[in-house]
């Protein structure tokens, strides 16, 4: 009976903390921020041929929308980053490395 309670109970939590973050706003109810990117070519997919002339909309770090054209600024709070004159595309990250074979003045005193 006791697991039984606290199955509910950890439920309970659970759904009230997801049910909180739903209706999560930012102070005195300000919409979030934006940022709109003009791409003039937008690559979004490897092998895929570049889109031209798109807006990427992103919001708390997050791309959120991509919208065809230059969409205008119609608020206050939503930043421009103009590339419409460059070729946008997702970020690389080099994760190839080998921290341990590193070479340095002192690489030969930690070897054993």
């Amino acid at each position: 009976m006791k697991s039984v309670f606290l199955k509910f109970g950890v439920t309970l939590a659970v759904s009230l903390g997801i049910a909180a973050t739903a209706f999560a706003q930012t102070q005195n109810g300000a919409p979030i921020p934006a940022t709109y990117i003009y791409a003039g070519n937008l690559i979004a997919k490897a092998g895929s041929p570049p889109m031209p002339r798109k807006t990427i909309v992103v919001q708390n770090g997050l791309i959120t929308e991509i919208k065809d054209g230059f969409v205008p600024n119609t608020a206050s709070n939503v930043t421009i980053i103009d590339l419409r004159d460059k070729t946008v595309m997702p970020g690389m990250i080099d994760s190839h490395v080998h921290l341990s074979h590193e070479r340095g003045a002192n690489s030969r005193l930690y070897t054993v």
